[in-house]
């Protein structure tokens, strides 16, 4: 359970969807299963985190955190439920960035129309727990979006479960487009 009950269905799908619907040269198991505190972090500028509220960072992860985030790499922190899971999330990002906090990221941020026009933000929120999504960025000085946390929401059941009907279309569609405009904002930003 944990980080992995999604894994590699998810992983699969959103790399085929971004080959489908992108210009962007990814082979469908090209995905990597990366520690944190691995110099082959560096070799990737976009990374995805599940499961953020069980993260317990070492101190060489938060050197790593704030380094990745520096050289221009983005996050998404996704499937997290609650205020305790938020929490716990947010102290361990705070320690890479004591100075920085998670902001709610207007809906006109270009992060929602990077490539695919997000219609309805709240449009997945009746398929997951915890009821409304927020989502919420930290950014750099620069003013980039770094790091994206989508509050109440999971975008790897949305990607791994949609084609065995599990989920609704409509939902599962945003929820790739979201994905897929994370990928193109963190490569043009």
């Amino acid at each position: 359970m944990g980080w992995s009950h999604n894994y590699p269905g998810s992983d699969r799908e959103i790399n085929g969807f971004l080959q489908r619907k992108t210009l962007i040269d990814v082979e469908e198991f090209s995905y990597r299963i990366v520690e944190l505190g691995s110099e082959e972090l560096f070799d990737f500028p976009f990374a995805y985190v599940s499961e953020p509220g069980e993260m317990l960072l070492s101190e060489e992860e938060v050197v790593y955190l704030r380094e990745y985030i520096l050289r221009g790499g983005s996050i998404i922190m996704d499937d997290f439920d609650g205020t305790w899971q938020w929490d716990q999330m947010e102290s361990q990002v705070r320690r890479a960035f004591p100075d920085r906090s998670f902001t709610p990221i207007a809906e006109d941020h270009v992060l929602f129309r990077a490539h695919e026009t997000l219609e309805n933000l709240q449009a997945m929120s009746a398929s997951v727990p915890g009821g409304e999504i927020t989502y919420y960025g930290l950014y750099t000085d620069e003013g980039r979006l770094a790091i994206m946390a989508g509050h109440n929401n999971d975008l790897a059941n949305f990607w791994d479960w949609y084609s065995d009907g599990s989920m609704p279309l409509k939902p599962s569609t945003d929820a790739f487009r979201l994905g897929t405009n994370a990928v193109i904002y963190s490569m043009t930003h």
